[in-house]
């Protein structure tokens, strides 16, 4: 996938992820304390695919995060990897991101 198209892909997300959620780059951001949730999309490099993803970062001191742990992954039901295509749209993948990423994205970060 180019960067081009992932650019595309981060900026059919931001109207889904409002505030207290921040884009930096291709990824997603906010903060409760000094935990971070990160949304991001691991591109393929063979097709016109990407992955969903959510991790957390805890913040020793102030700063943009740059890297995260406890990643998740979209997946489907019987629990394979989810590549979604380009064509698909942003708001169906991001209702099932919403059921399966914890804590929940639009709840409290606790």
């Amino acid at each position: 996938m180019k960067s081009g198209e992932l650019n595309k892909i981060a900026k059919s997300f931001a109207p889904l992820l409002p505030p207290p959620w921040k884009q930096i780059g291709r990824e997603f951001f906010r903060c409760e304390g000094s935990w971070v949730q990160i949304v991001g999309f691991n591109p393929s490099r063979f097709a016109d695919t990407y992955v969903p993803r959510s991790s957390f970062e805890f913040l020793k001191m102030p700063g943009t995060p740059t890297g995260g742990f406890l990643g998740q992954e979209l997946h489907h039901a019987n629990s394979t990897q989810r590549w979604v295509k380009i064509a698909e749209s942003s708001a169906e993948v991001f209702d099932e991101m919403t059921k399966q990423f914890r804590p929940a994205l639009l709840g409290p970060l606790h």
